[in-house]
C-alpha cells in the first residue's frame, strides 16, 4: 500500500524597492509537495531503513517465524539454481531478516544467525539423547528443567520447536537410503533388456585332469619268495604209504 503525505513549505520572503520613497513590497510564495511512504507487503524488503531491533529473549512466536524463514530460504535456493546457491551467507541472512521483519519478528540478521546456531545445537543434543533409549531413563520431554541441566541438555526446548527443526534438517540433509538385499531369485535371474529375466550364465568349464605320476613314484609289487625245498621226512612217509600192500577185500 502507498499512503500519500502532503507537506506545505513556505519559501523565503522576497523584498523589492517601490517608488521614489524607498518603500518595499513583500511577496510570500507557498508550495505544497507530496511524498509517498511505501511499505512492501508481498515480499521482504531489502533495505533496513530506520529499523529498531528488538532485544532480549526470543519468544516462541519469533522462534517459529525464524524456522519458517530458514525453511523458505532453503526452498528458494533449491529452486533458484546456481545463482541462488552461490549467494554469500550475508545476503542469505539478510533475506531471512527481511522475511522475519515483514512477519512481525523485529530481529537483525546477526540475531537470527546466532539464534539459529543455538537452535541447531540444542536440537542435536536432544535428538542424540532420544535416539539412545536406556531402560529406566526418562525421556527428555518428561524431565523437569533441573533434571535436563544435570544431564547437560537444553532446559527449555519446546517440542513444537524440535519437530519444526527436525523437518527443516531432514529436508536439508535427508537420511541415506540403504537398498534391501536382493533375493535369491533376483541374484540367480537378474532382469535383462526390457524387464525380462536374463538367462542364467553357463557353468564354468571343468578343470583338466591332473597329469599321471612318474613311474618312479608308482607302487612296486613285493618281490616273489623262492619255493621252499620238500621236507625229507614228509617225502619218505609218502613213499612208504604208496608202496605198502593193500589189504584183501573179503567176499
Amino acid at each position: 500500500m502507498s499512503d500519500p503525505i502532503s507537506r506545505t513549505a513556505i519559501l523565503p520572503v522576497e523584498t523589492r524597492p517601490t517608488g521614489g520613497g524607498g518603500a518595499t513590497a513583500t511577496t510570500t510564495t507557498t508550495t505544497t509537495t507530496t511524498t509517498t511512504n511505501t511499505t512492501a507487503t508481498s515480499a521482504p524488503s531489502t533495505s533496513n531503513g530506520q529499523r529498531e531491533y528488538r532485544k532480549g529473549n526470543w519468544t516462541l512466536q519469533e522462534t517459529m517465524i525464524l524456522i519458517t524463514a530458514k525453511k523458505m530460504d532453503d526452498e528458494r535456493r533449491m529452486r533458484g539454481g546456481d545463482r541462488e546457491r552461490n549467494k554469500t551467507a550475508e545476503l542469505r541472512w539478510k533475506w531471512v531478516e527481511n522475511y522475519c521483519w515483514s512477519s512481525g519478528c523485529m530481529r537483525s540478521q546477526n540475531q537470527c544467525n546466532d539464534k539459529w546456531d543455538n537452535l541447531l545445537r540444542d536440537y542435536k543434543k536432544v535428538r542424540e539423547y532420544e535416539s539412545r533409549p536406556i531402560a529406566g531413563r526418562p525421556s527428555y520431554w518428561e524431565m523437569e528443567k533441573h533434571d535436563r541441566k544435570e544431564r547437560n541438555l537444553p532446559s527449555n526446548l519446546a517440542r513444537e520447536v524440535f519437530e519444526a527443526l527436525h523437518e527443516v534438517v531432514n529436508r536439508r540433509f535427508p537420511p541415506r537410503l540403504v537398498a534391501p538385499p536382493a533375493t535369491y531369485q533376483q541374484q540367480q535371474h537378474p532382469l535383462g533388456v526390457g524387464g525380462a529375466a536374463a538367462p542364467p550364465p553357463p557353468p564354468p568349464p571343468l578343470p583338466p585332469p591332473p597329469p599321471p605320476p612318474p613311474l618312479s613314484q608308482l607302487p612296486q609289487p613285493p618281490p616273489a619268495e623262492p619255493p621252499s625245498p620238500p621236507h625229507p621226512h614228509i617225502s619218505g612217509l609218502s613213499l612208504s604209504l604208496s608202496l605198502s600192500p593193500r589189504p584183501a577185500v573179503r567176499a
